[in-house]
């Protein structure tokens, strides 16, 4: 009998003693574990985006293959105890290959899931309420308090920033550009408290033969308000300067992680915060054990301008950071992966 590959979604992770910085290790207790699995004989289903609602109601959003060996669309509601309240498979045609990316809920606990290439907006009984799609490679959704839909995403080296209204139509789409541009991506997507929308990414560098951070922010009507490279301190002739990860906190103040490579250190954490306006208020590199490969691959803040960003390092090591709202950094924790 082939095996078969589970979505494992293991949540609720209660931690029972606190990781002190510098420890590698900390103890915790799973509270349960769910699993999916889908209806094909040797699939390849696995989970990519999770959000906790109210009361501790957790969804999930992934690929499941089908029978015919091509990907749908999987959304899994769980209760607070681990049962599976419902499962939505969405299955658009045998020859599109699809997977789910993120997935958000809206203040009336409707469910939005995105990827490659559609959006689909359930109520929270799992009813599909609608599918569209708008041909780009949707990386992130984000709703606002008014229940519009914001995504980021990619299409032909372009990043695509879209805004839906509640019943899925278009109301803008503002895509970036440049000539010569062979390699831009969109990796993150943040609102900010006034509803303006904030992008990260890749740019390719016409002529440069490299790639920089990009950051862009959009007006709630489309409008571009500011964008920002960075440019690592590696040198121009590197091409490994990718934003992955943003967070805003409730003064619209914006925070980028992501992979950049110094100066014989490989690719390290670096981390940027933006005022609303788009100027540098500072940056922070982070160069993990022996000069390998370190990257931040997601971001927080917290009610004080604690700054949390974690990631690998040493090419396979969880390595968490805390800096101060100055840019200082606090602590590392790291837990050491099994890689040689």
């Amino acid at each position: 009998m082939k095996a078969v590959k589970k979505i494992i979604t293991i949540i609720n992770v209660a931690l029972t003693a606190a990781l002190p910085f510098g420890t590698s290790e900390a103890q915790v207790s799973v509270e349960w574990v769910a699993t999916y699995s889908g209806t094909a004989n040797e699939s390849a289903d696995f989970g990519t985006a999770l959000v906790v609602g109210p009361s501790g109601i957790t969804y999930v959003t992934g690929k499941i293959e089908n029978a015919g060996n091509v990907g749908d669309y999987g959304t899994i509601k769980y209760n607070p105890d681990g049962d599976t309240l419902w499962v939505r498979v969405y299955h658009e045609s045998p020859q599109i290959d699809g997977a789910a990316l993120d997935i958000a809920l809206d203040q009336q606990g409707n469910v939005y899931v995105t990827g490659v290439p559609f959006t689909i907006k359930y109520d929270s009984s799992g009813n599909q309420l609608w599918v569209t799609d708008n041909d780009v490679y949707n990386i992130r959704i984000a709703i606002d308090v008014s229940g519009y839909i914001y995504l980021a995403g990619t299409k032909l080296s372009e990043i695509y920033t879209t805004k839906l209204d509640t019943a899925g139509n278009i109301l803008w789409q503002a895509r970036f550009e440049q000539l010569d541009q062979l390699g831009n991506e969109a990796y993150d997507m943040a609102l900010d408290p006034w509803g303006n929308v904030i992008v990260v990414g890749e740019m390719y560098v016409p002529g440069g033969n490299h790639y920089d951070y990009i950051t862009l922010k959009y007006t709630a009507l489309g409008d571009t308000l500011w964008t920002r490279r960075y440019n690592g301190a590696g040198g121009p002739s590197v091409p490994l300067d990718m934003a992955l990860a943003v967070d805003v906190d409730t003064s619209g103040h914006i925070y980028v992680t992501g992979r950049s490579r110094g100066v014989n250190t490989g690719t390290d954490y670096l981390t940027i915060k933006y005022d609303k306006d788009g100027n540098t208020l500072w940056t922070a590199r982070y160069n993990g054990p022996n000069n390998a490969g370190d990257a931040g691959y997601d971001i927080a803040v917290d009610g004080e301008g604690n700054v949390y960003v974690t990631g690998i390092s040493d090419g396979y090591d969880y390595t968490t950071l805390k800096y101060d709202s100055s840019g200082a950094l606090l602590w590392t924790a790291t837990y050491p992966g099994s890689g040689p």
